[in-house]
């Protein structure tokens, strides 16, 4: 597991404050709206290259509540987790904007037709829900 260097916290009026920890590569580790996550995330050193800006965050939220949100706009670490968990991120990942799939869509995908119950619970655990919905 990585270690979280830098952190940042954005007020939205979708998701309320929404926090953003990144490693020292500037490589987003996790962002969430759970409660005491933004001051946690704030607590750590403030955001420098080559994490994104406080406004290029900003923006990333707002577009996305939008609903015509680009990438994420720097780069992320992909979850470490096990092979299906891993295959299960890759396909929610290349979801586009508005577009959905129920979770026996994306075990038919992920390979595994009977296990949607598990990539229920695979994206419960999801640690970047916004950049892989």
């Amino acid at each position: 597991m990585q270690t979280a260097v830098y952190g940042a916290s954005v007020e939205t009026s979708l998701f309320g404050k929404v926090g953003f920890t990144f490693n020292n590569r500037g490589q987003l580790l996790e962002l969430s709206w759970r409660k005491g996550f933004s001051e946690e995330a704030s607590q750590l050193a403030q955001l420098r290259a080559p994490c994104p800006s406080l406004p290029e965050l900003r923006k990333y939220i707002e577009d996305y509540a939008r609903g015509c949100g680009p990438q994420f706009p720097g780069a992320y670490v992909f979850p470490q987790t096990a092979a299906f968990s891993t295959k299960v991120y890759k396909v929610v990942e290349k979801l586009k904007p508005g577009q959905s799939f129920s979770y026996q869509q994306v075990a038919e995908l992920a390979g595994s037709s009977k296990a949607c119950r598990a990539v229920g619970n695979i994206m419960g655990k999801n640690p970047l829900p916004l950049v892989i919905p």
